[in-house]
């Protein structure tokens, strides 16, 4: 079986081969008709045209037909609903399996991240010291990292979903993946900096810029950067939606609301708890290095978090931390996609059945 045969969206089957199952173009005549006859990019989990049953046993659960075998687990998750639990301990097990790649991915893209908003930061005109040394200047360059959110989890959708077959993917493997389908998601990610991007920096000018107020400015930007988190839950499948299922900018997000719909809540907590334990993940972090810096400056006398390097030593601290819990939230709603597709889609059936068939060859 060829990598580019990979979960279509589902419907009720047809009497012939009905094509990729992971990849037909949502919104095309053939996804509505056939579960996705025509797919056009190579998605990373497989499943031939012919495998529209599950292997037979007895229905574990009577309100979903065909929903059966539901402890099988080839990968990082067991092929049936998940629960939150399992979502978090998925993507844990998916990291451990590649910590090279996925950590990689996030620490590249920490990296131009931080060119970028030094880039803009020096266009802005904005300096990050204050008149006493202490770096507190907020810049427009904030709107750089929900951006880099979805960069990174279009990225890795592609290995999270192999990963949940048992395959595994090599940087080549990845980059190859991705080749057909990079425009589709350079667009959402254009999609998404305009909406972000461009209202963070309408409201720094309005605010003032540089000559703003600073408790006015910070209150500003936190404001619209939480609007902006709570509007984008409903679109956080699109990433992955934009890789796998190969749609482009407006149909993945599209795809995304309508997966979304009637988990909403669900999708909330979600991003609640994977938040709160990046929180924590950022903290465990920090510490040691922050631990450093006071024993230097204590040992030393030189202040160095209040000296023209801190900065420098804040962008250290954040490349490395985003580089850790990055490619954790990325995982996290890569899986998140593949469980919203099992519970309004009955995927999990077509999965069990292409894992049973590549384990007996």
């Amino acid at each position: 079986m060829s990598q580019g045969e990979s979960l279509a969206a589902p419907g009720p089957p047809s009497a012939g081969p009905t094509g990729p199952v992971y990849g037909a173009r949502y919104g095309e005549p053939a996804y509505e008709a056939q579960w996705g006859t025509s797919g056009t990019f190579p998605p990373p989990m497989g499943l031939s045209a012919t495998s529209q049953t599950a292997p037979p046993g007895p229905p574990s659960t009577p309100t979903r037909p065909g929903a059966r075998l539901l402890t099988f687990r080839p990968g990082v998750v067991t092929l049936r609903p998940l629960s939150i639990n399992d979502i978090l301990d998925g993507a844990i097990r998916t990291i451990r399996r590649r910590p090279g790649l996925f950590i990689g991915v996030a620490a590249l893209g920490m990296a131009v991240a931080t060119v970028v908003r030094a880039v803009i930061d020096v266009s802005a005109g904005v300096t990050l010291m204050d008149a006493s040394g202490g770096a507190s200047r907020l810049s427009p360059s904030t709107a750089v990292k929900p951006v880099l959110a979805v960069v990174v989890a279009g990225l890795l959708a592609a290995p999270t979903a192999d990963a949940v077959l048992g395959r595994r993917l090599g940087w080549g493997q990845v980059r190859e993946a991705l080749s057909a389908h990079r425009f589709s998601l350079l667009k959402l990610v254009a999609v998404i900096a305009a909406i972000t991007g461009g209202t963070t920096f309408l409201a720094w000018f309005a605010m003032g810029g540089r000559e703003a107020q600073l408790s006015n400015l910070t209150f500003v930007l936190w404001t619209l950067g939480l609007v902006q988190f709570l509007l984008l839950i409903p679109f956080s499948a699109a990433p992955a939606v934009s890789v796998i299922e190969g749609a482009g900018p407006v149909r993945a997000l599209r795809r995304s609301f309508s997966l979304m719909r009637g988990f909403l809540g669900r999708a909330f907590l979600m991003v609640l708890v994977s938040k709160l334990l990046i929180g924590i993940m950022t903290a465990v972090i920090a510490a040691p290095l922050q631990l450093g810096i006071l024993v230097l400056s204590q040992t030393t006398g030189y202040q160095l978090m209040e000296s023209a390097w801190s900065p420098a030593v804040n962008m250290l601290m954040d490349l490395l931390a985003g580089s850790l819990t990055l490619p954790f939230e990325a995982v996290v709603f890569a899986l998140f996609y593949i469980d919203l597709r099992v519970r309004g889609e009955g995927l999990d059936v077509l999965l069990v059945d292409e894992a049973r068939r590549e384990a007996d060859r």
